[in-house]
């Protein structure tokens, strides 16, 4: 697990969603919404993070490879596997935005309607 803090995780998502904020992301028919690791070029040797909440979480460093062994499960779940020392309620942010996200709003958007904040 990485020990982090709120005001750490805060930073990282602001920043990937300033760096997109009109990104929507197209979720495939998979039955699980986003995927949080993506294949880059169909390559499975080259990942990439897919989804918002996957991006963050690589940024903070957690391995694509032990991300992708999640697919599946909820934001609030992954986050929870990977990050220790934050709050639920920044839990509760990342798993509302990446529900946003899923629902097919901007990244930019969902961070405004999960935080309050605009980009």
């Amino acid at each position: 697990m990485i020990a982090i803090t709120d005001a750490q995780v805060k930073k990282t998502l602001r920043q990937v969603v300033s760096e997109r904020p009109e990104f929507v992301y197209d979720v495939p028919e998979n039955g699980f919404g986003c995927m949080y690791v993506h294949a880059n070029d169909g390559d499975p040797e080259r990942l990439v993070p897919g989804c918002v909440v996957g991006v963050v979480l690589n940024r903070i460093g957690v391995p694509l490879e032990k991300l992708s062994e999640h697919e599946g499960k909820s934001a609030g779940q992954i986050v929870r596997l990977f990050l220790t020392g934050i709050s639920r309620s920044t839990v509760s942010i990342l798993d509302d935005i990446q529900q946003e996200q899923d629902d097919g709003e901007p990244w930019g958007s969902a961070y405004a309607h999960a935080t309050g904040e605009t980009i």
